[in-house]
């Protein structure tokens, strides 16, 4: 099972990075048109 942990662990930090990219990109996106 440590494994399954490994995974839960990876998908949790890739979707924080995600999130965290996701807002930059609105962001600089919004700076952009404005």
């Amino acid at each position: 099972m440590e494994w399954l942990q490994q995974l839960v662990n990876g998908i949790s930090l890739g979707s924080i990075y995600a999130l965290i990219a996701l807002g930059y990109t609105m962001v600089y996106g919004h700076y952009q048109i404005n």
